[in-house]
């Protein structure tokens, strides 16, 4: 090999190594996200409003419910004004979990009472005892729960607080699967980790909690590359 052409060859190889940057996920900027699914809240083209949907798994529920959805000025608006545990609207999206993933969103919270649910973010769905769950207070506090509840099953949990949380202002989150964890960050700050546990379904969610009230602005699932 002629020494001008083995130059070239590793100078491109030493560019390439260099153009190259590390992935460190709990740092929020990285520049490789491809968003493959995104509802900025200009019509129900995804159909979020749609009252009919259910898991034919779910079993039947002797709760009365009594929400309201709206979608209007670009915000998924949704409330529970009667129930007695967190409901949530469901729509089919699929999440490959053989890829790292990252679901955003900007919310604002409002609930009747402290501590009380007032957002839920909902993914990987089966049913609602095979889920994701991300819970959601006014008081700053974000509850992981993982369920699976096939014979041996069980829900998982582990909860963050965020002491500096307004809820009356819209805040950016930001759920990162990284390898075998979870990366939830806020306003692009990170928060905590969580683990990881496979996905039992293809639906996600938004809810709140009885007397709870959210307001979403956009959200968007990402893989990252």
């Amino acid at each position: 090999m002629k020494p001008f052409l083995l130059f070239l060859i590793l100078s491109g190889a030493c560019c390439l190594a260099w153009s190259q940057e590390p992935f460190y996920p709990k740092q929020y900027s990285f520049g490789r996200r491809h968003v493959f699914f995104e509802d900025q809240f200009n019509d129900d083209r995804n159909g979020w409003l749609d009252t009919s949907r259910r898991d034919e798994e779910d079993p039947p529920s002797k709760d009365t419910i009594v929400s309201r959805r709206v979608i209007a000025g670009g915000y998924l608006d949704y409330q529970v004004i009667k129930g007695k545990r967190p409901y949530s609207c469901v729509i089919p999206v699929a999440i490959d979990q053989q890829k790292d993933f990252e679901i955003e969103l900007s919310v604002k919270l409002e609930a009747l009472k402290k501590y009380r649910v007032a957002g839920t973010l909902v993914w990987g769905r089966r049913n609602m005892e095979r889920c994701n769950y991300l819970y959601m207070s006014t008081e700053g506090k974000f509850l992981m729960l993982s369920c699976d509840t096939e014979p041996g099953g069980k829900c998982s949990s582990k909860s963050r607080r965020v002491w500096d949380f307004n809820p009356r202002e819209f805040k950016k989150i930001t759920l990162r699967r990284y390898q075998d964890r979870y990366y939830l960050f806020v306003n692009e700050r990170l928060e905590g980790t969580f683990p990881f546990r496979p996905l039992k379904g293809n639906k996600l969610g938004l809810g709140t909690g009885p007397g709870g009230h959210i307001i979403c602005d956009y959200i968007k699932v990402s893989y990252l590359d």
